[in-house]
């Protein structure tokens, strides 16, 4: 898929092009311009993404429609609780992709 010629993510390194970066959660899964769990928009997916899709389901936070496509990572239209704990599972290094 064009997703995995742009960027590979395995659970100890990140390839990108000729660039091997050591940090896992550095790495990303695009979909267009939008990085699947990644709400927030700063690269990275990390615990305060999980939080602030926890907060949109609470209805204590709106999104933006990037943050909506990001935050959506079981790809359903929808924000819900699975949504949540994958994104939790693989900051948690529970799961390797949010594939």
């Amino acid at each position: 898929s064009i997703r995995r010629q742009r960027q590979m993510c395995i659970r100890d390194s990140c390839y990108s092009g000729d660039k091997a970066m050591t940090d896992p959660y550095t790495c990303k899964v695009r979909t267009g311009d939008v990085m699947k769990g990644d709400v927030n928009g700063d690269g990275k997916i990390k615990m305060n993404d999980v939080m602030a899709i926890y907060n949109y389901l609470m209805g204590n936070v709106e999104f933006s429609n990037d943050q909506f496509m990001a935050a959506d990572v079981t790809n359903d239209g929808k924000i819900k609780m699975n949504d949540v704990m994958k994104v939790y599972n693989y900051v948690m290094g529970d799961i390797d992709s949010l594939d």
